[in-house]
């Protein structure tokens, strides 16, 4: 990836977040962005839509599943 390339995180969590959650997790990556001078993005998804639902047909899902790095 070259140094423009941004930095894509999937938050899955056990439940499904409310959206004053997401707006939460939402200005800490701006905050970061800003800060820092980065291109971080999110996706944020409960772990049964991630593992059962439609996301999981997607070409992030299989992505994510080749490429993806846990921390």
């Amino acid at each position: 990836a070259g140094e423009e390339s941004d930095l894509d995180l999937l938050i899955i969590t056990r439940e499904i977040m409310t959206h004053r959650d997401r707006n939460a997790i939402s200005g800490i990556i701006f905050e970061a962005n800003y800060r820092y001078s980065t291109n971080l993005s999110m996706v944020v998804v409960d772990a049964a839509s991630w593992n059962m639902g439609i996301l999981s047909l997607t070409p992030l899902y299989s992505e994510v599943q080749r490429d993806g790095v846990t921390i």
